[in-house]
């Protein structure tokens, strides 16, 4: 029917989005960071509500929420804003920082 072809249509269109929404994640030539997956999957939300459950910073399937929102901050330069909690989730990548060569001073 006429409707049905409508409503084929539109799911189409829909799948279009994701399909690209998918392949952006996975060109070689573009160089993506955290903070831009979140960018797209927040406006995947936004355009279809129903996949927050599955694509929001709070979504079941995220192991580590704190560690997910660190790792935002810290993208974003934000790094002075990290709470307790996601200090502790990313200290794995902490970098200690070494003396500057200048304040090394050479024995006499």
């Amino acid at each position: 029917t006429e409707e049905e072809i409508e409503q084929i249509k539109e799911v189409f269109l829909q799948l279009c989005d994701f399909q690209s929404a998918m392949n952006c994640l996975q060109l070689d030539h573009i160089d993506i960071d955290f903070v831009c997956v979140r960018r797209l999957f927040d406006e995947l939300i936004q355009k279809y509500p129903s996949t927050r459950q599955y694509l929001s910073s709070t979504a079941d399937i995220i192991h580590s929420p704190c560690f997910e929102s660190g790792l935002m901050k810290i993208q974003q330069g934000m790094a002075d804003d990290l709470t307790s909690f996601e200090k502790e989730a990313v200290s794995m990548f902490k970098i200690e920082e070494r003396p500057s060569h200048s304040s090394i001073t050479e024995p006499e």
